[in-house]
This record gives structure tokens, C-alpha cells and sequence, in this order.
């Protein structure tokens, strides 16, 4: 099975902060000095690669990025 197929949630996050994060033309390096979430772990969750994040972490770049939490119920 491909990880699209087992984790939906995972790729349309990360989808969600890559285009907030590019729509700010800001790259992960900024990002992860405005976050503090390590630069790595960005392009991991950008890609649907990281699919043990905590929330903790999802929170920190979406209050960074000025996220509204509710867009969550969108996707």
C-alpha cells in the first residue's frame, strides 16, 4: 500500500504548511528559526515522510504560519 493510502491526514497537512509557508515566500530554514521546529523535520512533514509528528509539533508550525486551526475541518 502507498502512505497516501494509509495516512490521507499526514500529506494534506503537510500540503497545508508547505503552501502557507511558500505563499509567505519563506523557506523551511525560516520557518524552522520562527518555529523552532528543526528544519528537517519541516521537509519531512512537507513530504508525508514524517508520520510520527506530535501535535505539539503541528501546532508550533501552524502558530508560526498564522494557520487558523480550524482550516483543519477542511481538509
Amino acid at each position: 500500500m502507498k502512505k497516501k493510502e494509509l495516512h490521507p491526514l499526514v500529506y494534506k497537512v503537510g500540503k497545508l504548511i508547505k503552501q502557507h509557508r511558500e505563499e509567505q515566500n519563506m523557506t523551511q530554514t525560516d520557518l524552522s528559526k520562527l518555529s523552532g521546529v528543526e528544519k528537517s523535520s519541516i521537509s519531512r512533514i512537507e513530504s508525508g515522510e514524517y508520520l510520527e509528528f506530535q501535535l505539539k509539533t503541528i501546532v508550533k508550525l501552524f502558530v508560526a504560519l498564522k494557520i487558523p486551526f480550524a482550516t483543519l475541518d477542511d481538509l
